[in-house]
């Protein structure tokens, strides 16, 4: 099940999702989209703190417009753009308190953006976690959904489960919306100890441990598992599936980083999902902006498809 017109894309992480614009190194620059589409990108999925941005209960209007010039400029180079909700760390720890203003940025900004062509796509938000569970995030999500259905009645709505937004607790998501504009997410970093080596992340990781990911029975069979699950989940309630974000820190060793990359993205593809890679820039990313470098290993890895897995097995 193809995901409309969503096929290989690249987050434009690092920029919108930080405070403030530029707090993080960088500024969006129109040459981010000039590049990805020259390396055979065809969407780009751009993650946004809106609530850094939000006092009592409105978004500021002049980062509206900031966000309205990017998706018009992202929209002028033929991409498809899905904006988030990204970093809503007091709807993560406190989401009986915070769920209200979660409603609020989905009103203003159905009505801000609702003359956008479908092409545009909203992402309700991005890896629910911590005390916002699954059964607490489906009744918000449901919500805004209806908020979002008032003014933007066939717009693509990307839809999570929590935990991080992984694959288990989207099988947890039923189709009851009667709604044929709706793709299901799922990130994959797994396994945790490779992708995100080098560092702690607050998650329990030793940052000296060196982890490989050479591409053995073994190691394909266990995530081929979990996208199987996907695919019969798709199947089951009907909605397409998004694979949202993958990638690798640059602390991994770059073979690694090649077959993982290589793997997951034909994989994706052999079961139909889109994918979007985490991402442009940065620890994760694949093009360096001050020396206008891409890492041709890792580019070669998304888009080569001397890469492809068999699509002959039958499951």
């Amino acid at each position: 099940m193809k995901t409309n017109n969503l096929y290989r894309g690249i987050n434009l992480g690092n920029i919108l999702e930080a405070l403030d614009e530029g707090r993080w190194r960088y500024f969006f620059d129109e040459k981010f989209l000039k590049v990805s589409k020259e390396k055979g990108f065809d969407f780009v999925r751009i993650p946004i703190r809106w609530s850094a941005h939000l006092f009592d209960g409105v978004i500021d209007e002049k980062f509206v417009e900031r966000v309205r010039d990017i998706i018009t400029l992202s929209l002028s180079y033929g991409f498809p753009v899905i904006i988030n909700t990204h970093h809503y760390d007091a709807l993560d720890n406190e989401p009986e308190a915070e769920e209200h203003n979660l409603y609020k940025i989905w009103e203003q900004l159905s009505i801000a953006y609702k003359d956008f062509p479908d092409s545009l796509i909203f992402e309700i938000n991005n890896e629910p976690k911590n005390n916002l569970t699954t059964e607490k995030w489906v009744v918000m999500q449901d919500k805004c959904i209806e908020i979002i259905r008032k003014t933007n009645k066939t717009r693509k709505i990307v839809i999570t489960g929590a935990d991080w937004g992984g694959p288990y607790e989207l099988l947890k998501l039923e189709n009851k919306y009667n709604d044929p504009n709706l793709i299901g997410s799922f990130h994959y970093y797994f396994p945790i100890e490779f992708t995100h080596q080098g560092d702690d992340w607050g998650i329990g990781l030793d940052p000296n441990r060196v982890v490989e990911w050479t591409g053995t029975e073994n190691e394909k069979s266990a995530i081929e598992k979990d996208f199987i699950l996907i695919k019969e989940w798709s199947e089951k309630t009907g909605i397409p599936v998004l694979l949202g974000e993958f990638g690798t820190t640059d602390k991994a060793d770059m073979p690694s980083r090649v077959n993982w990359t290589s793997y997951v993205c034909r994989l994706s593809e052999k079961y139909g999902f889109a994918w979007c890679y985490w991402k442009l820039l940065g620890s994760f990313g694949i093009y360096n902006p001050t020396d206008e470098v891409f890492n041709d290993e890792l580019v070669g890895a998304l888009i080569n498809e001397q890469y492809m897995v068999d699509t002959n097995t039958e499951h």
